[in-house]
């Protein structure tokens, strides 16, 4: 046998191959082709799982987002609410407040009945003690 060069590559020819060398080389062929169609299958899944998950993270922002919009209309609602309920109760204290006699909170004021008996009237603060006193 002759030596070779390093360099040189042996050039195979197909017709010149035995049986079992093109079977290899069919087998071969087919299992890098399968081992590619396999590769491209993996590539293909991991887009469409991180399309999956780039999908499902947009809908969970969307509902966390859906979520504060709908705290937030119910928080406007409550002091809303809080809002008709407080102008109610002012009311209410106003006809309370005007329905009896009082005297304002540092002065001295008395009713005369028809026998002519003085009676001194209750300070504001001692008749609705915390509520703040009408002004004039």
């Amino acid at each position: 046998m002759k030596d070779m060069p390093i360099r040189q590559k042996k050039r195979f020819r197909w017709r010149e191959m035995t049986a079992w060398q093109k079977e290899a080389i069919s087998v071969l062929a087919f299992s890098t082709a399968a081992n590619i169609a396999l590769y491209a299958r993996i590539v293909s899944l991991d887009k469409a799982v991180e399309t999956s998950a780039a999908r499902y993270q947009a809908q969970i922002e969307s509902a966390e987002r859906t979520r504060d919009l709908a705290v937030e209309q119910l928080e406007a609602a409550i002091l809303q609410a809080e809002g008709a309920k407080q102008a109610k109760i002012l009311e209410a204290r106003k006809l309370i407040i005007n329905s009896t006699s009082w005297a304002a909170d540092g002065y001295t004021a008395y009713t005369v009945d028809e026998n002519g008996k003085k009676t001194q009237l209750p300070h504001f603060s001692d008749l609705f003690p915390g509520w703040e006193m009408p002004k004039a």
